[in-house]
């Protein structure tokens, strides 16, 4: 097996799906036609029908992919993961966690109050995101309707997390398995439902 060039979610969950058809040991067959691009730059190769015909992207670069003509989605990582995943995560070192706990704590706490803010109040996150994020082909009600998606969660809880890993190992890109979703977070988390 060989270790695949590109490490992110998109890059693994599609390794994942080909894995799926073609076999383990398959699992970079589609590598050397995929290629890496942004979310945005991807979305304009796709959209101008020239260099690409496949996007694996994330919000809100999939929403806007979906509102063109002749643009469908085939598979989501929900479809390859077998439900809800969690896509994006903080981290920290046990190298710096250990010597900023004070630090560590407050990220922490910082990032559960955002979490919290935002399912209590979606309209409230997606006037931030918008005052943030520079986008100017989004409006207020395009991106509440994304985060009232009930494909998209927000949560601290890690869900499928596990699955990744163990693929990771199946394949090489890490060495050691994990025995738990546990494994993969500090004890602060772990009270949480994760798989």
């Amino acid at each position: 097996m060989t270790v695949p060039r590109t490490w992110s979610n998109q890059a693994i969950v599609l390794q994942m799906a080909v894995a799926k058809e073609f076999g383990t040991k398959d699992f970079a067959k589609l590598d050397p036609q995929t290629v890496v691009m942004s979310h945005f730059d991807g979305m304009a190769a796709l959209i101008s029908r020239k260099e690409i015909t496949l996007h694996l992207t994330t919000p809100p670069v999939m929403y806007l992919e979906l509102e063109q003509p002749g643009i469908r989605r085939i598979l989501t990582s929900d479809d390859v993961l077998g439900g809800p995943t969690t896509f994006t995560n903080i981290f920290s070192s046990s190298k710096f966690r250990n010597a900023n706990p004070k630090t560590y704590k407050a990220v922490l706490a910082a990032f559960n109050e955002a979490i919290a803010r935002i399912n209590k109040d979606k309209k409230w996150a997606a006037q931030v995101y918008l005052n943030l994020s520079n986008d100017k082909k989004s409006t207020l009600a395009d991106i509440q309707k994304q985060l009232d998606d009930p494909n998209i969660r927000f949560t601290t809880s890690a869900t499928n997390v596990k699955k990744y890993a163990d693929f990771m190992f199946e394949i090489g890109l890490i060495k050691t398995r994990a025995n738990s979703w546990k494994d993969l977070y500090f004890p602060d988390i772990h009270d949480q439902a994760g798989s």
